[in-house]
Parts: structure tokens; sequence; C-alpha cells
């Protein structure tokens, strides 16, 4: 999977949807909707298939499978599998193999706030970790330099994708950035 295009067709789609809020502030949250909901979209396309699931709180189908549609993570992607009881009368069962992604999101330009949703990156176990954020108004790269602590407490291959705060969407060209954390220092994909 291409991260890099992953996170440009999310925010392609998400700033052609048809989004309103009562306040500049109900339209910012309506926009990171309808981001995380077409980043799920766009997984479950590249995840398709009977032993893949996506989790989320934007997600629906997995409770009656799995006793809830969320996970620990904004976003979790994770291989499954179904067993059945060793009873007489077989039931089956589904059960989580294994996390293929873990992805938290924080829209908020706050660096206390992305440490707290890197904590989270850091205690989980899958593949692949990714940290999405809005760019920061100034000093992108204390920003990001800063994140290399947490990043290189992750296991797996970790990646850093900033996007335009969603306030900003409707202004001229928007720079998005997506960096893999390789040998302590971040990598632009």
């Amino acid at each position: 999977m291409n991260i890099r295009h992953l996170i440009n067709y999310s925010f392609n789609d998400a700033t052609k949807s048809m989004v309103m809020g009562t306040s500049p502030t109900a339209l910012a949250r309506a926009r990171e909707r309808a981001y995380i909901k077409t980043l799920i979209t766009h997984l479950e396309d590249e995840y398709s298939g009977d032993d893949m699931r996506v989790f989320s709180a934007y997600q629906r189908g997995n409770e009656d499978d799995f006793g809830t549609e969320e996970l620990l993570f904004d976003i979790q992607v994770c291989r499954v599998g179904i067993t059945e009881t060793a009873d007489r009368k077989k039931d089956e069962l589904h059960y989580i193999q294994g996390a293929v992604w873990q992805i938290e999101t924080d829209f908020s330009q706050e660096l206390l706030s992305a440490m707290q949703a890197w904590n989270r990156l850091v205690t989980g176990g899958a593949e692949n970790k990714l940290f999405i954020g809005a760019q920061p108004s100034t000093g992108r790269d204390t920003y990001i330099n800063t994140l290399k602590a947490p990043a290189s407490a992750c296991h797996g291959a970790v990646y850093l994708a900033l996007i335009p705060h969603p306030a900003e969407w409707d202004e001229g060209d928007h720079e998005i950035t997506v960096w893999q954390f390789e040998a302590n220092d971040w990598t632009e994909r």
C-alpha cells in the first residue's frame, strides 16, 4: 500500500464532501469526520476480504462479530479469523489474529495533544503505525522533530502525515506531507 497516495486520495475526497457547520469550529469538526470516514473507506478498499476488518468509532459492521465497532485506536486495520467452540454443538466465534495498521488522528496543532496520540501508538503492536495531524501554523520543524522521540519508541513501520487544518480547506493550494521514521529520522515519502 502506498501510504502517501492513501493520505492524498482521502484528503482530496474529503475536501469534495458536502459538510456543514453552524460555526467555524463545527465546520472544522465536520470536515475532520469527513476525512476520517474517507480514510476508512480507502482502507477498506485496500484491505478488502473476509480476513481483514477496519475498526473505528466511525465504522459500522463489527459489533455483531466482535462486540465493538472500535478498538484502542482511532482507526485499526486487523487480520481476523473464525474459530469454532470445542463443544459438540459448534458455534463460530470471530477473533483478531493481528493488527496491521494502528492510526491516530489529531487536528489540534498542539504538541501536547499530538504526544498523547503518539503515546497510544507506542503501546500498540501493529506492523504499521500512522499519525495524521494538521499542519502546524508555525514551527513545523520543531513539531516533527519533537515527535522523533515517541516515533523511535514504536516498533514496526512508523509514519507521520500532516494535512491542512480543516478550517483552512477553503484556502488556496494544500500541502500534504508524509514521512516515514527510518534510522532515527523522518524521511519524506
